[in-house]
């Protein structure tokens, strides 16, 4: 499940070394030969001035130094920046802030801190990050650099606009330099895209020609003798993203897509039929945090990555209190499970680890009331989806309108769960509005951070919120109290109320996340939305603008909305 880490030496306190390519990942004058080699050949400080966006894709990130110094122009220039790269042995986070002290401006080393902040653990695949309030995305593919290129010459229609191959040497990693990855580069290029490289290998410059790029020599005298740099003429026109989207519903899932479309300069019309946001559902608090699963499964794929990007994505917003959570055993979830899904992501990162009962007891304060082990999320916050709604809805860019109805000449995104389930374009998605109910008290010793397990208890100032219920025909409010309380037994509380609400959720308990053909839908995140909006708002985006999707194609198929008509296509196929 995990990927296998960089294999680093230090030749002084931060500069790493390479043992399996036996290289450096950057010299002493790291950032003028980024500047030399890579950006000023390929016109990048004066393009993020003129641009007011650009794409750009590179072959290893490695300590990401390209990416740092680029995104801070980008940044200052009031360029929005979407920069993809591959690398097939990412560092470990702690190993990347070790490289700090190369940053000695205030702004680099302020862009440096928010991406080993946000940085993904060491799972394979896809991993997006919002950094620079919204102005620079970066989407890391960790793994091998030819199903990166192949990925994005299928999934990414909006193309690149420059490619920086900084991969170690051909002569000491000659996969990333074979001639067959060069056409596809080719492929996917946006018109006047750029090419630059350190290397300047024949073989190297031949195959790009050859792929369609007019190479250059760079002459890089008294460093090295020279450098390639290209430019990739009369490419197909590429996508052009809408000027204006609306979104319908005004929830956690349409706020976050709301949210996703203007940090990318698209202007948004946020329609909610209540006088009000973040009603229903969207009105409670909950736990940020997805049930994760260890069995290898494009559901178990989509919850680990609902999870991770939730957390950088929201981070620092209105209606969110950090401090962790833990996992419990329960009617779902055997230690046994608990266990191997804690050896699943073991060596992935420090996002979650196992903790045993005495370790669990101190973290929630209640050490003879839960004396089992479980796993434990240091950063899974408590989030009151209400906040969080509107903090979202507050992106410059966005209006919202209150009882309006939909505007047939703009692009449409579906995020209104209630109205979906009445709506004729959703009945043949049988979806079912799911009851559940959370308790408010008063507790004499409250636990220290959210106890998830059966249901969860979630500590908010002075209250506990308990529950949720999960009904499948509405129950009497009365029983569903009763039924909330008794994970309660033996602790002194006073009961204060509850609260009610339905959640939308389809057969197979995933959402619908995608494309309807000229419109798209976030819709039916069941228990689960105050994670998974996120993750949803992201794919929505991404699809509206021709990006690749921030996670795998099965991933991705696993909630999009025609899933359903495949499947009955293949039943019909295999009678």
């Amino acid at each position: 499940m995990t990927i296998t880490p960089a294999d680093l030496a230090w030749k002084d306190a931060d500069t790493p070394f390479n043992t399996r390519f036996q290289d450096i990942y950057f010299s002493t004058d790291a950032q003028a030969e980024v500047h030399r080699v890579f950006l000023e050949p390929a016109s990048l400080p004066t393009r993020v001035n003129r641009e007011p966006r650009l794409t750009v894709a590179e072959f290893g990130f490695g300590s990401g130094l390209n990416f740092i110094v680029l995104a801070t122009l980008a940044r200052q220039a009031g360029c929005r920046l979407h920069f993809l790269s591959a690398e097939l042995n990412p560092f470990r986070r702690t190993d990347l802030a070790r490289t700090r002290g190369r940053y000695t401006d205030s702004a680099q080393r302020a862009m440096f801190d928010e991406l080993v902040t946000n940085y993904p653990p060491l799972l394979p695949g896809w991993h997006r990050r919002s950094l620079g309030n919204g102005a620079i995305t970066v989407s890391l593919f960790f793994g091998d650099v030819r199903d990166f290129v192949t990925e994005l010459a299928a999934r990414h229609a909006y193309g690149v606009d420059a490619w920086l191959l900084d991969g170690f040497a051909p002569d000491r990693n000659p996969r990333m330099w074979e001639d067959d990855l060069f056409p596809t580069m080719a492929a996917t290029s946006r018109n006047a895209a750029t090419v630059t490289t350190f290397t300047s290998a024949g073989r190297v410059r031949r195959g790009l020609e050859q792929a369609g790029f007019a190479m250059r020599r760079v002459d890089q005298r008294p460093i090295k003798r020279e450098s390639l740099a290209g430019v990739c003429e009369n490419q197909s026109p590429r996508p052009v993203p809408p000027s204006c989207v609306q979104v319908l519903g005004g929830g956690i899932a349409g706020c976050s897509v709301a949210a996703h479309l203007a940090l990318q300069g698209i202007a948004v019309r946020l329609v909610e039929p209540m006088g009000q946001l973040a009603t229903h559902a969207s009105s409670m608090r909950a736990a940020q945090h997805a049930r994760l699963l260890a069995d290898g499964s494009v559901q178990a794929g989509w919850r680990a990555a609902s999870h991770l990007y939730s957390l950088a994505f929201t981070r620092g917003r209105q209606g969110l209190r950090s401090g962790g959570a833990v996992q419990l055993p329960g009617p779902n979830a055997t230690v046994d499970k608990l266990e191997r899904i804690a050896r699943t992501y073991a060596d992935s990162g420090d996002w979650l680890a196992w903790a045993d009962a005495r370790t669990i007891g101190g973290l929630t304060g209640w050490p003879t009331r839960h004396s089992q082990p479980g796993l434990y999320f240091p950063d899974a916050p408590a989030v009151d989806l209400k906040l969080l709604s509107c903090d979202l809805a507050s992106t410059p860019g966005i209006t919202i309108e209150y009882g309006a109805g939909a505007d047939p000449a703009l692009p449409t995104v579906y995020a209104f769960a209630h109205g979906a389930i009445r709506h004729p374009q959703f009945g043949h998605y049988r979806l079912h509005a799911l009851w559940g109910q959370l308790e408010t008290v008063t507790m004499s010793t409250p636990p220290a951070l959210p106890v998830l397990g059966d249901g969860y208890l979630l500590p908010w100032d002075d209250c506990v919120m308990v529950g949720s219920t999960y009904e499948y025909t509405p129950w009497r409010p009365e029983a569903a109290t009763t039924h909330n309380l008794a994970k309660l037994a033996g602790l002194d509380f006073t009961w204060r109320g509850r609260q009610r609400a339905a959640r939308l959720t389809t057969p197979d308990r995933m959402p619908l996340v995608g494309s309807l053909g000229e419109q798209w839908v976030s819709l039916a995140h069941g228990s689960m939305g105050a994670t998974s909006a996120h993750l949803a708002g992201a794919l929505v985006q991404s699809s509206i603008m021709g990006w690749i999707a921030p996670v795998s194609v099965d991933v991705a198929g696993s909630v999009d909305p025609a899933r359903f008509g495949r499947r009955q296509q293949h039943r019909q196929h295999s009678r």
